[in-house]
């Protein structure tokens, strides 16, 4: 419920949730209000792994209704530094001035910050998990988000001739105007470990299929080193949240927007991502 309300809080108004379970009908259960209410769609993608064909099918099928598409993953949170709404933020960075824009967002990777299990029922992620790298993600930019309102039955989602999926950057693309977004402004917190130190059983489980085929390193790694893992900087910014927002939880739909923009904790440096080139940035983070 957490995700499904808090990018309704911001300001999208329609979330399509690509669902892998072999059963469809606890997620559709426990969603059936947001259905009922048009906030969200829920399509059963049966095939594991196979993230290009689920986005395909979605930019393809509802990328000409919506006035911006955004990719995010369930531990994905967009976190607005200087606008109360994802459309403030996107009209500020320029998203609805060309047909062919493309925004690329910084992740800022969140570690198991300390836990073994999931948040207890009453808690939140964001309230659970306060630990994360001092810099974000730096291989690529995290997710994208498009201008829509427009037919996308030619745009390939893996992009040529890097072969770079289009759900994590526009930058090598000649299809796109591309424009990195500065993570003080708009931000992604990635809580890829919000199961503590389970995350990395669950992900070796998941499988490596298709998409996930780069999921292997964590077949690999020591899980005794997980507390670890992008564990630097206490970052509180999201704990907030339900001081703004206390139906955060509820399996509700609310009609209550944001109002403010988020305190976020900078993110102090240089942040420098090329396209063909990894990138590299050394940064602190201070209050």
């Amino acid at each position: 419920m957490e995700w499904v309300n808090y990018n309704i809080w911001i300001g999208f108004d329609h979330i399509v949730i690509f669902n892998n379970d072999d059963d469809p009908a606890p997620l559709s259960k426990i969603l059936a209000r947001y259905v009922e209410k048009d906030y969200v769609t829920i399509i059963h993608w049966k095939s594991v792994g196979d993230q290009r064909n689920a986005y395909k099918h979605g930019l393809r099928r509802f990328g000409k209704y919506a006035a911006s598409v955004t990719f995010l993953d369930g531990d994905e949170f967009i976190v607005l530094c200087e606008h109360h709404t994802v459309y403030d933020a996107y009209r500020y960075l320029g998203l609805y001035e060309s047909p062919n824009a493309c925004l690329d967002f910084m992740w800022l990777p969140f570690s198991a910050s300390g836990h073994d299990t999931e948040p207890p029922e009453n808690v939140s992620v964001t309230e659970y998990l306060t630990r994360r790298s001092s810099i974000p993600f730096t291989d690529f930019p995290g997710k994208v988000a498009l201008k829509g309102l427009r037919n996308f039955h030619r745009t390939k989602i893996i992009g040529k001739p890097l072969k770079e999926p289009l759900w994590h950057s526009c930058g090598n693309r000649r299809d796109f105007v591309s424009k990195l977004v500065d993570v003080n402004v708009v931000r992604i917190n990635h809580y890829q470990f919000r199961y503590g130190r389970k995350s990395l059983e669950r992900r070796v489980q998941r499988g490596y299929a298709k998409d996930f085929k780069d999921q292997r390193l964590y077949a690999d790694m020591n899980i005794n080193e997980l507390p670890s893992i992008r564990n630097e900087t206490e970052d509180f910014t999201m704990a907030k949240i339900r001081s703004e927002f206390p139906q955060l939880l509820e399996n509700i739909p609310s009609s209550k927007r944001k109002e403010v923009p988020s305190e976020c904790m900078k993110v102090f440096g240089t942040v420098t991502w090329t396209p063909l080139v990894t990138a590299t940035m050394k940064a602190t983070s201070k209050p």
